[in-house]
């Protein structure tokens, strides 16, 4: 659903006409939400995320969604503050590729 979205909102953007599938409220609607300055600063945002690099080593995924790394961290430790979420041998894979 998330490509088929985005190919009706690329050819849109492209001059094509409204696809026979989408009625015309839904296509009025659509059309009012990408001419929003709300999705136009998301989606500069979330170009600039897709571009940014890592010191010059690759491109960096978000894959971690809208929860910071150490909310995760939080959410995931136990009563004594022990961290669950990683074994010893990541965090020391980790640690060494933090290095680089």
């Amino acid at each position: 659903m998330k490509n088929l979205m985005h190919d009706v909102r690329a050819s849109n953007h492209k001059g094509k006409t409204q696809p026979e599938w989408i009625e015309d409220s839904t296509w009025a609607q659509l059309l009012q939400v990408w001419d929003g300055e709300k999705f136009k600063s998301l989606s500069e945002i979330n170009k600039k995320n897709r571009a940014s690099t890592c010191d010059g080593k690759g491109y960096l995924r978000h894959i971690g969604g809208s929860i910071t790394y150490l909310e995760h961290r939080r959410k995931l430790a136990n009563k004594d503050g022990i961290r669950q979420w990683i074994t010893p041998r990541a965090e020391n894979i980790h640690e060494q590729l933090a290095l680089l």
